[in-house]
């Protein structure tokens, strides 16, 4: 009789992939038992490891370079490591009875009693596509060649074809705070602020942007160099932006699907009114329209619910709610995670163990479904897709429509930006600003792919979070 291994890791959504390097996103894995290659075991989990059991038929790969097999990590009783082992063999071993070995963190059920199943944590299934240097075990970068080609501000995208068009960095800062606007009308939007922030990306000096505007107050933007917890929460220089103040950019549109990222952070003390006040928006378009990564709780929002919506649409912005430190709120089934919070704050309420680097990637992908990453590389929202025609740029949750960014720091029109958080009741997600530090900020032409999308996330967390 064949046997089979049944892992269930999470449930599925539109933008579940069919491998994944890292075991995010990956929801259900059979594989007959007949491929198993070894297990190994460490304190808490068991290691199966399969032969014959990835998307690739042939690879061809470089000297010093491999493919690892695919493997899954399960947990179990602590203790009971090597039972869990000897019950596995026994089950494949025997020639009647069950045929299905399961590991189900969805349904919280094992066929074996020493697994713990309590969440998709506890299983992580690795089906690797990316070739990794032998000698140490980590993704290969390629060589130093590759390394080079594919790599902006200390950050690799895996390909060249990922390569950002737009990539503002903490090195293409300029070398002091933008000038104060020159107009000093409280009611009139200011427009003489200068800031310079190179563009590295692919679309060049085109994409440079020169200006900053301040709403209803005559501040510039603040370049911090401090790269401290107790200072910007960020291990690199970034820009501090006040209220309503934002950076001009030359017009972004990219039509399709298409990649996002950014950097924010807090310091340690200022990370905890997150919890009460949300992140506010961080770009947009001109006319409104266009507003992204949302989350409002001064308006009656919702603390953890983060919003994103494309140009010419103006119905409610499509959303997913996660759950947030501090605040009783019910999890969405559109969020991938019960257990990661915005703001990320220590339960006993140590500031020296707040996360204070907020590193994002968003995806677009080709059919429009949205899914967003967080530090660690976790899936921790998708949002289904949602299309329409031009007749109902209305209907809530649409998620298609040009994404277009001529604005970083803030959402909305010059008007809803000047009456503050006291928003129209019919469109209560313009007109708010971020309320942050930002040290990086690009856009990818394309949907780089869950891997890719997991490496690059890591990636900012490990090249910003301040650790001092």
């Amino acid at each position: 009789m064949k046997k089979f291994f049944l892992f269930r890791r999470d449930v599925e959504t539109a933008a579940t992939p069919r491998s994944s390097d890292s075991g995010v996103g990956v929801s259900t894995m059979a594989i007959p038992a007949e491929s198993l290659s070894f297990v190994s075991t460490a304190k808490g989990s068991i290691n199966i490891t399969f032969n014959n059991a990835t998307i690739f038929q042939e690879t061809s790969l470089s000297d010093g370079e491999s493919l690892e097999k695919t493997n899954v990590k399960v947990s179990c009783k602590e203790g009971e490591e090597a039972s869990l082992v000897d019950s596995i063999l026994e089950f494949i071993s025997r020639d009647s009875g069950k045929s299905v070995m399961r590991f189900d963190a969805v349904g919280n059920t094992s066929t074996f009693s020493q697994v713990v199943v309590d969440g998709p944590s506890d299983i992580t299934p690795r089906s690797p596509s990316q070739p990794v240097v032998t000698s140490t075990g980590e993704v290969s970068d390629g060589g130093p060649e590759n390394t080079y080609n594919n790599s902006i501000g200390g950050i690799n995208f895996g390909s060249s074809a990922n390569i950002p068009l737009v990539d503002y960095t903490d090195g293409s800062l300029p070398a002091s705070s933008g000038s104060s606007p020159a107009d000093g009308d409280s009611d009139e939007i200011f427009t003489g602020g200068a800031f310079a922030w190179k563009n590295l990306g692919s679309g060049g000096a085109a994409y440079d942007t020169s200006e900053s505007k301040s709403v209803n107050f005559a501040i510039p933007i603040t370049l911090n160099t401090d790269k401290t917890r107790a200072s910007s929460g960020l291990a690199a220089n970034c820009i501090s932006f006040g209220s309503y103040e934002f950076i001009v950019t030359p017009k972004i549109t990219v039509s399709g699907d298409y990649t996002l990222f950014f950097v924010i952070g807090y310091d340690e003390d200022f990370v905890e009114s997150r919890t009460s006040l949300g992140m506010g928006g961080l770009f947009g378009s001109s006319d409104g329209t266009c507003a992204g990564i949302n989350e409002r709780i001064d308006v009656g929002g919702t603390a953890g619910r983060f919003t994103i919506r494309h140009d010419g649409m103006t119905g409610t912005p499509p959303s997913f709610q996660l759950a947030s430190s501090g605040r009783d709120v019910e999890v969405s089934e559109l969020a991938q995670s019960d257990s990661y919070k915005f703001p990320n704050l220590d339960p006993d309420g140590d500031v020296s163990f707040h996360q204070v680097c907020y590193p994002f990637v968003i995806r677009r992908d080709a059919a429009f479904n949205i899914t967003f990453y967080n530090h660690l590389g976790e899936i921790i929202g998708v949002i289904p897709a949602l299309t329409g025609t031009p007749s109902n740029l209305g209907l809530a949750g649409r998620t298609d429509g040009d994404l277009v960014i001529e604005r970083i720091g803030a959402t909305g029109t010059v008007d809803t930006l000047k009456s503050g958080l006291t928003t129209s009741d019919s469109n209560p997600y313009e007109g708010d600003s971020i309320k942050a530090n930002l040290a990086r900020f690009g856009v990818v032409e394309r949907d780089i792919g869950n891997d890719n999308a997991v490496s690059i996330a890591k990636q900012l967390f490990a090249k910003y979070n301040a650790t001092v």
